[in-house]
């Protein structure tokens, strides 16, 4: 019983550990890119600023993030930059993989707006709770977003839905971008064998369930939902 006990709690601190270090990975790509001092909020407006109907070029994310890290670098932070595209381009690479991608005639890559943000709020400066809030209220303005009365009887009360399909997409977003910046979650996903967008599936039905969440498959989730959703995959991340 004391040798179980050791190990359940060697496991225990090993996972402590882990979510230590992507917590840690994760708050030194969000200072090397910029996102330091931009809330959820202006980085929506930064980027709502060059998005065109509904997408975002590859090219104007590249230059959102160069503004960013532009106002926040330091004398001596000669590679800083250099490090930030980098950052910017695994990021937009892991996302144009499983969001919808539209190349020009230019042979310029545009990826679904909504999407985009609402996956790299988990970067902005932000309390947690408007992190999701503003994820949240750009998935439910995506397409596949719905609003709907919730009382019949007052036409001005509206209860705002995402779809079942838009949230499963933020949670893929959200671990391919993890996938793509923290070495520790690239390690844990190869030790698994599992891709980012299996894991991210694997976590949503998880965390569905410790929630004991049900929900309407024509309308989706509504915040509260979504919020219990979100904060069960941050714990166990």
């Amino acid at each position: 019983e004391e040798e179980e006990e050791g190990e359940e709690e060697e496991e225990s601190q090993s996972q402590a550990d882990e979510e230590t270090t992507v917590a840690q990975e994760l708050q030194a790509v969000k200072h090397m890119m910029g996102f330091t001092g931009f809330t959820a909020e202006d980085v929506l407006d930064l980027l709502g600023e060059v998005s065109r109907e509904g997408m975002i070029s590859e090219f104007h994310w590249f230059q959102a993030v160069s503004n960013m890290c532009a106002f926040n670098t330091l004398e001596g932070e000669d590679d800083r930059m250099d490090e930030a595209l980098l950052f910017a381009e695994k990021i937009f690479n892991s996302l144009a993989t499983l969001y919808p991608t539209i190349i020009t005639e230019t042979n310029e890559r545009l990826v679904n707006y909504s999407l985009l943000l609402s996956t790299i709020t988990i970067l902005c400066d932000s309390p947690v709770e408007d992190k999701m809030f503003t994820a949240f209220m750009m998935l439910s303005d995506s397409t596949m977003g719905t609003r709907l009365n919730s009382d019949l009887s007052d036409p001005d009360e509206v209860t705002t839905f995402a779809s079942v399909s838009n949230v499963t997409d933020y949670f893929r977003g959200v671990f391919a971008l993890l996938c793509a910046v923290s070495p520790t979650v690239q390690e844990l996903t190869s030790s698994m064998n599992l891709t980012p967008d299996a894991m991210a599936v694997a976590t949503l039905q998880c965390t569905m369930a410790q929630n004991e969440l049900t929900y309407l498959p024509d309308r989706g989730f509504n915040l509260d939902q979504f919020s219990a959703l979100a904060w069960t995959c941050m714990d166990n991340m």
